[in-house]
């Protein structure tokens, strides 16, 4: 009875390895009908593993950096501006979850050193939006300061949240933004004494 139970779980795995590879193939085929197989027509594009893991990671960071910087320039106020950048990010994540969870998730698979430092760039200048935000609104008195490990506990709170978002509609959007907002909100406004 424990090789059959063994046996049913390499199966599974084994399974869901060929799935995986399936839906690979498939999206291969697709690109190959579409555009030909000739020499160079994925490589041509696309260089590496890595080189995919990077692309995923930095245009998905260059649309939450354009919208951030937009939220920057059209709100003030921190209340404003944390309900604003919530909302982006929340449309980005559910636009493209897999992407979103690929930005978050995976950027410390990449080994490549340029590579690296440019992915962190791109991370850096979004909680530069946080960071800048917390600091304006602390400096008129708005709220407590916030501590940079503050600020990197609360992002994290956002970046998984893609793990937990229903995307079939289980939260709508705005309670999403809501909640998320307010959880933010809660801990900045609070005074330590």
């Amino acid at each position: 009875m424990r090789l059959t139970a063994q046996v049913q779980k390499y199966a599974i795995k084994t399974s869901r390895a060929t799935q995986a590879k399936r839906k690979i193939m498939n999206t291969a085929a697709d690109l190959f009908a579409e555009r030909g197989y000739g020499k160079g027509a994925l490589y041509y594009h696309i260089r590496s593993k890595e080189d995919l893991l990077v692309s995923i990671i930095t245009d998905h960071m260059d649309e939450l950096i354009a919208s951030g910087g937009e939220v920057v320039e059209a709100h003030s106020g921190t209340q404003a501006r944390v309900h604003a950048l919530t909302g982006c990010f929340v449309d980005l994540m559910l636009e493209n979850p897999a992407a979103m969870t690929v930005c978050f998730r995976d950027i410390h698979a990449i080994i490549e050193t340029g590579n690296k430092s440019a992915v962190m760039r791109f991370h850096d200048t979004y909680r530069g939006f946080w960071t800048n935000t917390f600091a304006e609104g602390a400096a008129v008195d708005e709220h407590r300061c916030i501590s940079e490990v503050e600020t990197l506990a609360l992002l994290g709170m956002y970046f998984c949240a893609v793990t937990w978002v229903n995307h079939e509609g289980s939260y709508t959007r705005d309670e999403i933004v809501q909640t998320l907002s307010r959880t933010v909100l809660d801990t900045v406004m609070s005074r330590t004494d």
